[in-house]
C-alpha cells in the first residue's frame, strides 16, 4: 500500500473533511483535503462508520440508522457523503 493511502484512511474522519471546513471550523488536522478520494479510501472510510472503539460497538456492527444519526449532525455535506456510499456499496 502507498504511504499516503495509509495515511489518509486514517486521518478522515467522519466522511472525509473537505478542506472547507478544516478551515471554517478550525479542525486539528492537516489543512488540506480529506475527503476520501479513491474506492479503497471510500470502503474503509464507510465501512469504518460501522464499528467504534465504544465497547458496544466493537465486536458488532452498528445499525444504519444509528450511524446515520451521528453522521448528520456534522452537517448536510457529509450527509450527502455517507449516502452515496450507502447507495455504492449497499446497506
Amino acid at each position: 500500500m502507498r504511504k499516503c493511502f495509509i495515511w489518509r484512511v486514517r486521518k478522515y474522519g467522519r466522511a472525509g473533511e473537505g478542506l472547507a471546513d478544516i478551515r471554517g471550523k478550525n479542525l486539528p488536522l492537516p489543512v488540506r483535503d480529506m475527503v476520501p478520494v479513491s474506492i479503497e479510501e471510500r470502503i474503509i472510510c464507510f465501512a469504518d462508520k460501522f464499528f467504534s472503539k465504544d465497547e458496544e460497538f466493537l465486536l458488532k456492527e452498528k445499525p444504519l440508522d444509528l450511524v446515520r444519526k451521528g453522521i448528520a449532525k456534522f452537517g448536510q455535506e457529509q450527509m450527502e457523503r455517507f449516502e452515496e456510499w450507502v447507495k455504492l456499496f449497499g446497506r
